[in-house]
């Protein structure tokens, strides 16, 4: 992936946000009630408190706000698209993606009591605006054609190791608590997917700590595998985009894009397109001046 396929593919991700954002029900009260106040449970209150302010103004006129987010999201989508609108797109995404993750997403819950890869952290917006800046234009007239940032491969180990440490911090940690946070998946799923998240509920329901303990290191030998030769990167690239697409279907529901209020894909294909942007990129043995 170049760095212009990086943003190409941000720009459709932002039209497919935005025609998530121009879901009717998103027009109306269920914006505030659904979508935004949801995201202040169970949070600091230097999250929560902002978080619901905004749920309040939007609760008063969802109509206009719906709007104005959409469309918004539509300009930055059509923005990466067009390569001479490349640089302030990326600049605008970066911001409204903080804006987003900051009260749309109330961190993506990260101060709260459940937070874990399992159940999306630390949200999608941030992704987007990690993702936005290792695709953000060379210095060099045929920059068009490089390949992502190379920090990129950083973060794809904060992303891992920091899920390791989530998951040993408050996430669950026996196969009842794992079963109830993959039931809590359903909610809002259609019938066949809800049936399917139940079941395996009940298959996880047994799962002892060391295997709990073990997927914790395999996180860790994931986000580490940035740093190793190209090969194990690729592999480790791979599974962790595999994990992520489970993630995604089981416990996540596909995050709720069936229940007509989602707002963004998820998590889980950022995560992939994340994987694919260090898939050849890693790290540099060299520093940085002896490559010039």
């Amino acid at each position: 992936m170049t760095r212009r396929g990086l943003q190409i593919t941000l720009g459709v991700l932002w039209l497919i946000d935005a025609g998530l954002q121009f879901q009717p029900a998103m027009f109306s009260g269920r914006l505030a009630a659904d979508v935004l106040s949801p995201a202040a449970a169970g949070q600091a209150s230097f999250v929560s408190a902002p978080v619901e302010h905004v749920a309040h103004l939007v609760s008063e006129h969802p109509a206009a706000f719906n709007a104005a987010f959409a469309c918004l999201q539509l300009a930055i989508g059509v923005g990466l698209l067009l390569r001479r609108a490349v640089v302030p797109a990326l600049f605008v995404s970066i911001a409204w993606a903080f804006a987003v993750w900051y009260l749309g997403e109330g961190l993506g819950g990260l101060t709260g009591s459940n937070a874990a890869l399992l159940t999306g952290a630390p949200g999608a917006a941030l992704l987007y605006a990690v993702l936005a800046a290792g695709a953000w234009p060379g210095a060099s007239s045929g920059s068009r054609d490089l390949q992502p940032a190379a920090w990129l491969a950083f973060a794809w180990a904060v992303y891992w190791v920091g899920g390791a440490i989530l998951q040993l911090w408050h996430g669950p940690r026996t196969g009842p608590d794992l079963a109830a946070t993959v039931a809590e998946g359903a909610n809002g799923a259609p019938g066949w997917l809800g049936r399917f998240d139940f079941s395996a509920a009940r298959s996880v329901g047994h799962v002892g700590a060391a295997v709990l303990d073990g997927f914790v290191a395999l996180q860790v030998l994931i986000g580490l595998a940035a740093f190793t030769p190209a090969r194990l990167r690729q592999v480790a690239a791979v599974v962790g985009a595999l994990i992520c697409c489970g993630f995604w279907i089981v416990g996540g529901g596909f995050s709720q894009l069936f229940g007509g209020h989602a707002t963004d894909p998820g998590t889980a294909p950022l995560v992939v397109v994340l994987a694919i942007a260090i898939y050849d990129t890693g790290v540099s043995s060299r520093p940085p001046w002896l490559s010039c």
